[in-house]
């Protein structure tokens, strides 16, 4: 078996350079270290809910999840449970502990790193 492999990083402009840096980062550490990016989680949260309509770029970072925000209930709590445990590996097993979490989706990502880092 061979050991990790040196990243290879073009130099053509920092953009690319950085993007290949988060690949190789990626390949060598796993996606466990690598922070959620919003996007990435609003897509998983549309996908899980089954959303209709509803895109990744409508959905304010800041915005809460339930009520005046995305308008989520507590049936789509418990779906968003499941979908921490299926897809990130986290186990909610407190409501007070994962209530936080669920005002937006920056801290619901900011939840998921925090756990993933662990």
């Amino acid at each position: 078996l061979r050991g990790p492999q040196p990243c290879v990083a073009s130099a053509k402009s920092a953009v690319t350079w950085k993007r290949s840096l988060l690949i190789c980062a990626h390949e060598q550490l796993g996606s466990k270290f690598m922070p959620i990016a919003t996007t990435e989680l609003k897509a998983k949260i549309i996908e899980s809910l089954n959303l209709q309509d509803v895109t990744p770029e409508l959905i304010q970072d800041d915005a809460p999840l339930f009520g005046a925000g995305l308008g989520l209930d507590s049936i789509d709590a418990l779906e968003l449970v499941v979908m921490l445990e299926k897809h990130f590996g986290i186990v909610i097993k407190d409501i007070e502990e994962g209530r936080p979490a669920f005002k937006s989706v920056r801290t619901l990502a900011d939840f998921i790193d925090a756990r993933r880092s662990h």
